[in-house]
Formats: structure tokens, sequence, C-alpha cells
């Protein structure tokens, strides 16, 4: 789902093809990059933490490790989409300690 206006897309994705997970990055509906390889999935529960700070930095963190990090403008943060699909996969999300603060 990509949008020409100020946006940030992170993607954690697995290829039919191959076993690994990686990440795609898009900033304001553009690619940037290549796919960075993230690991092996075996079908284990995967943690993932996203966090937004006070100074707009945003860090995606995916089994322990920091996969993302980048910087968002104030009219971009009241704006946050955490969207899942598996295509052909079987999966299943759950959220927990979801904390939202306002200044």
């Amino acid at each position: 789902m990509q949008t020409e206006d100020k946006n940030i897309l992170v993607h954690i994705g697995k290829n039919l093809d191959g076993a690994g997970l990686f990440l795609a990055q898009y900033r304001n509906g553009l690619r940037t990059g290549a796919n960075t390889p993230l690991f092996e999935y075996e079908g284990r529960p995967v943690p993932m933490k996203l966090t937004i700070d006070v100074d707009y930095a945003v860090n995606l963190v995916v089994d322990d490790n920091i996969v993302y990090e980048g910087y968002i403008d104030a009219e971009t943060i009241g704006r946050v989409l955490l969207f899942a699909w598996g295509d052909e996969h079987e999966y299943q999300v759950e959220f927990s300690q979801i904390t939202l603060y306002s200044a």
C-alpha cells in the first residue's frame, strides 16, 4: 500500500522460493534500496516492536534486533497503520503491550 504523500512503509516479507524473512523500505511511495535479509524463518513466533519517540524517531525491532531506524515529521506522527497479509500463507498476529502517548 503505497501513497505519494509523506509516509514511511516498512515491509517484512518472505518469498515463496526461500525461507528467509526480509525487510523492504519505502519513503513517500518510493522504494529506498534493495531488500535487507533478516533471518531464516522456522515457523516460530517472531516478536516485533515499533516505537515512535517524542523527537519523531522511528525504530522497528524484530526478534530483538533493530531492523529499521528513521524519522518522520509532525504531520505524519498522527497516522500509524499496522497491516498484515499472508498471501498463500496462514499466519496469526497477536498484539500486546500497546501504548499510545500523546503530548
